[in-house]
């Protein structure tokens, strides 16, 4: 009786729209059966209202196949009271009894709905095959659901639990929800006063403690005032062997980060999704130097601080930092990529109050800076298009010459050089065709701007099966931009380059034509190849007339035209010899093979 009493006054403090589901199990009907094991004594009686309960004591678990995936629920509690429709019940009892002849008696229905009253008890490991609507679970209470398809599971503890077989949606009050991440195995436990099962893979919780640790007070935890949990569905795969990607994503409302009991950090929402970014801070960085002072360097996953989900297959990471010496700096890394594109963003935006230090000698120690307010911004896109087409676009754009070898030191020394173009490009099989067109977009920098540029290009054509044909072909009106770069490191203090005075800016007009011709001749081991190239070359560019000031080594404009041949042969050779005695199982050998090349 006193767990009776405790039973219907749960149901009474229950929300209303939770209260509205169990007043209305009696419509709905369970697509697959529940299989009940009671360790206990059961109790079933019927209600006015057409609903019957069983409740059940001593120990009970019941297991039930998911409709839509291969998972198995499983539920497990000390104490029990099932709902089921009276009407439901007599309805698959009926169903039962069609293939009968009709003067037979129906089929008896389940022993919940059999009599207004009965009370007994169920046979030790023994099951019964039931249709209820839902079930409200007390004490030691395990709501887990096992996805063999996915090696993955879902497991909820509490003392208290509602679920509704009818909906697959469930209430638990004070419990813990763990989630066993597919990619590396990891559980992550959701601590909550209430959670809601919304439906068979999504949850939300509220007033929660979110870590990765089992223990009830852990060293780092997330404290969410409203968690909401879903499951991203695996896209159909080719390869039915291997096993779909289950992620999941996580909403996070007025989130603080935790050390113990003491609050260190806010954020009023987040996003993160399993497979790729779990924290808002992906990494802390800080140092100590002559140059920079103190320096706090952070990088995090801006989709997390916006509280939106970030695009299947885009990295984004978000710059903060702070330097004592120099300013505080911020910047946008992002890379993306899809069937048809991929490409990157680099941004970055500096308040800078120091000088620069470019190298060791004197002249390019604490270099002046012109303008505190320094960046960058580079995006570089590749697109692929119809008919074997592709464009390339790349747009970079910077503050001042010194500021990427002062701050991206390795961009500068190891990376390509900073462009602004467009390119297109077909290719069909060895044969290519492109366009491009090249604009100088940094006043400070040297660049050979091409308005546009052409080209045909070939590789390895055979010619009668006998002959192999490369060609190259280039045209374009070109143009040398220097701007007003200077170079430091010339004397002791800046001096002009020397660029803008020793080249001409003007535009010119360029052309070239190469071809070669291969003869390919095997004698046993010996291969050699006889080559004919020839170039043809058009320039209408007069870069020797800045060279010297003294006029006596000018000449004016030249339009020359020439052609180059040249002819040689390349000749090669090998030996090899394969040694079938050798076997090592400590040097994983199977044979060996020695070769010779001149």
């Amino acid at each position: 009786m006193l767990f009776l009493a405790t039973v219907f006054s749960i149901l009474l403090i229950l929300p209303h729209d939770v209260r509205a589901e169990a007043k209305s199990i009696v419509a709905g009907s369970t697509a697959e059966a529940v299989h009940i094991e009671i360790a206990g004594e059961f109790r079933s009686t019927s209600q006015p209202d057409g609903t019957d309960i069983m409740t059940c004591t001593g120990g009970i678990r019941a297991y039930q196949k998911l409709p839509d995936e291969n998972a198995l629920l499983e539920l497990q509690a000390e104490n029990a009271v099932f709902f089921y429709s009276q009407k439901e019940l007599l309805k698959r009892s009926d169903k039962k009894s069609e293939p009968q002849e009709k003067t037979s008696s129906p089929e008896k229905p389940p022993t919940p709905a059999s009599a207004s009253a009965v009370i007994g008890r169920s046979p030790r490991g023994q099951s019964q095959r039931e249709y209820p609507q839902a079930v409200y679970l007390e004490g030691d209470v395990i709501l887990q659901v096992d996805r063999h398809k996915y090696a993955s599971d879902t497991r909820i503890t509490a003392e208290r639990l509602y679920y509704d077989f009818t909906n697959n949606t469930a209430i638990v009050l004070d419990g813990t929800l763990r989630l066993r991440m597919p990619e590396n195995n990891m559980p992550l436990y959701v601590r909550a006063k209430r959670i809601r099962q919304l439906s068979q893979d999504h949850y939300r919780a509220e007033y929660v403690k979110f870590s990765n640790d089992e223990f009830y007070q852990p060293h780092f935890w997330l404290g969410v005032k409203e968690l909401d949990i879903a499951l991203i569905k695996p896209q159909k795969q080719a390869d039915s062997s291997t096993k779909p990607a289950r992620r999941y994503r996580f909403d996070l409302k007025d989130v603080t980060l935790n050390l113990e009991d003491l609050p260190i950090f806010w954020w009023p929402r987040g996003m993160a999704t399993t497979g790729k970014t779990e924290s808002p801070i992906q990494s802390l960085h800080t140092s100590v130097s002559s140059e920079y002072g103190i320096s706090l360097e952070s990088q995090l996953n801006p989709a997390w601080l916006l509280g939106l989900p970030e695009p299947e297959g885009v990295d984004s990471v978000l710059h903060l930092d702070e330097f004592s010496k120099r300013g505080p700096g911020a910047g946008l890394d992002m890379s993306y990529k899809s069937d048809n594109y991929f490409g990157s963003l680099r941004t970055y935006l500096l308040n800078d109050n120091g000088e620069d230090r470019l190298g060791r000698l004197d002249s390019r120690k604490d270099v002046h800076i012109d303008h505190s307010t320094r960046g960058r911004a580079r995006w570089q896109h590749r697109q692929f298009l119809p008919q074997n087409w592709e464009g390339t676009f790349e747009i970079s754009h910077l503050s001042d010459r010194n500021f990427l070898e002062s701050w991206h030191e390795r961009e500068f020394d190891t990376e390509k050089d900073q462009e602004t173009l467009v390119y297109f490009k077909q290719q069909r099989d060895n044969w290519a065709f492109d366009f491009t067109n090249k604009f100088h977009l940094n006043d400070f920098d040297y660049t050979l701007t091409e308005l546009p540029g052409t080209g045909l290009h070939g590789v390895g054509q055979d010619l009668f099966n006998t002959l192999t044909y490369y060609h190259d072909s280039y045209v374009s009106r070109l143009a040398q931009r220097a701007g007003d770069r200077k170079v430091c490191g010339f004397g002791q203090y800046e001096e002009p380059g020397i660029l803008p005075g020793g080249i001409d800016q003007d535009d010119f007009a360029f052309a070239l034509s190469r071809h070669e011709l291969n003869l390919p001749l095997h004698f046993g081991s010996l291969h050699l190849v006889p080559t004919i190239i020839g170039t043809f070359v058009h320039d209408e560019s007069r870069f020797d007339d800045f060279l010297v000031d003294d006029p006596r080594y000018s000449r004016p404009r030249n339009r020359d035209s020439f052609v180059h041949g040249a002819a040689g042969l390349r000749a090669g050779t090998h030996f090899y010899r394969v040694d079938d005695s050798v076997r090592s199982r400590l040097w994983n050998l199977d044979r060996l093979r020695h070769v010779v090349s001149p």
